[in-house]
C-alpha cells in the first residue's frame, strides 16, 4: 500500500539524492575547515602532511558534491523516468503477487536437476 501512495516514490528518491549531495558537501566543508584549524593550532599537533591530506580530501569531496549536483540536474528527466518504471513494476507485482515466487521455483528446478546429475557424475 506504500507504493500506491501518490508521489511517495518521487519524494523518497529525490530525498535520498539530496541527502547524498548534502553529506558530500558537509564532509568536504568539514574536512577543509578542519585542515585549516589544524594548520592554525599553536602547539602543532598535526604534521604538514596530515593537514595537506585533510585539505585535499575536503577539496575532493566538495568537487564530488558539485559533480553530484550537476549529475542530478542533467539527469533529472531520466531519474523521473526510472521512478516511473519502478512504479509500474510495483503495480505489476501488486497485481500478480505470485510472480515473486518464480525465482524459488526456478531454484527448486535447478536443485532437482543437479542432485541426480551430481549423483551420476560421481
Amino acid at each position: 500500500w506504500l507504493l500506491r501512495t501518490p508521489g511517495l516514490i518521487y519524494v523518497a528518491v529525490w530525498t535520498v539524492n539530496m541527502l547524498v549531495w548534502a553529506c558530500l558537501g558537509a564532509l568536504g566543508a568539514f574536512m577543509y575547515l578542519w585542515a585549516n584549524d589544524w594548520k592554525n593550532d599553536v602547539p602543532r599537533t598535526h604534521s604538514d602532511r596530515e593537514v595537506w591530506v585533510a585539505k585535499g580530501l575536503g577539496i575532493f569531496f566538495l568537487v564530488m558534491c558539485a559533480l553530484w549536483l550537476c549529475t542530478l540536474v542533467f539527469l533529472r528527466k531520466r531519474i523521473n523516468l526510472a521512478v516511473g518504471l519502478v512504479r509500474e513494476a510495483a503495480r505489476a507485482v501488486i497485481d500478480m503477487p505470485l510472480i515473486v515466487l518464480y525465482p524459488f521455483l526456478q531454484a527448486a528446478g535447478l536443485v532437482l536437476f543437479l542432485v541426480p546429475w551430481s549423483f551420476y557424475s560421481v
